[in-house]
């Protein structure tokens, strides 16, 4: 029987644990119930649903959202309607990410009701250590009049929102609406930005989510990043910074194209670091 001082040296060889200190716990306990009353006040439905072949309901239904492989294209255009091994989805995003098969919907905020029948999607999401997080999606859809429709319908649930008011007594708004782009070629037949902010009663802003979706053919891109800081200076510096780390996929988005381009050996950017 072992005698009871062989008990102090019990810890010996576990893993030195290193809690976060309080006020960060109270900070980041702060952003998830910011965001959380924000889409309850607002009714926010968001609903990422993949369908091969025909839509699946059920959001919340892990099983529904599996993927499986889709069936062969059909129709004049051979559109490609799974996402190739070769895709260059990841080139340039922050490390590490992860694949996922899901999208992270705090990374794809909208207003109104959006409803996602895709062919098949894939996703490579970051976080990094101070909350900032980063997101890549690729949607795949069975033909371009398809994908059109869901380019349209996401840009009308993300225009003309109102803004929802947090918590009582939190002084704070969330606010939506599309970011201005300027008329540089972005090698995607179709481009559209928008933004989630928390808006402060003294003039901060904060919470800033911002997302770039590109249309080519019947594929979606999305990018989209989120950071602490807010405001239109910030989305100043983000944008270009998004743009120019995502070169190689939408670069490679016209072989999604009615009539697709060539697949010349393209050399990988740099992956971006956090």
């Amino acid at each position: 029987m072992p005698e009871l001082h062989d008990l102090d040296r019990f810890e010996d060889g576990l893993p030195t644990m290193n809690p976060l200190p309080a006020p960060e716990i109270r900070r980041r306990g702060d952003r998830l119930r910011r965001r959380r009353i924000g889409l309850v006040a607002g009714g926010v439905a968001l609903l990422a649903v993949l369908a091969v072949g025909s839509p699946l309901l059920g959001g919340s239904d892990d099983r529904a959202r599996d993927l499986q492989p889709a069936p062969a294209p059909t129709g004049d255009a051979g559109w490609i309607t799974t996402v190739p091994d070769d895709f260059p989805l990841a080139d340039g995003f922050p490390q590490p990410s992860e694949v996922r098969t899901q999208e992270d919907p705090e990374l794809e905020p909208v207003c109104g009701h959006w409803q996602v029948t895709a062919e098949e999607i894939k996703v490579v999401h970051y976080t990094g250590e101070s909350e900032d997080s980063a997101q890549r999606v690729l949607m795949l859809f069975k033909d371009s009049d398809a994908a059109r429709a869901q380019f349209a319908a996401l840009r009308s649930s993300t225009t003309s929102c109102d803004p929802i008011p947090g918590a009582p007594g939190s002084h704070e708004e969330t606010s939506y609406g599309p970011v201005p782009l300027d008329h540089v070629a972005r090698g995607a037949e179709e481009t559209y930005a928008f933004s989630e902010q928390i808006r402060h009663d003294d003039g901060l802003v904060s919470d800033l989510t911002l997302v770039e979706v590109s249309r080519t053919g019947n594929a979606l891109y999305f990018d989209s990043r989120y950071t602490a800081a807010g405001g239109d200076v910030v989305i100043a510096e983000e944008l270009p910074a998004m743009e120019k780390a995502s070169r190689v996929p939408l670069g490679a988005l016209c072989r999604f194209a009615q009539t697709p381009c060539p697949q010349p050996a393209t050399p990988s950017a740099t992956p971006s670091g956090s």
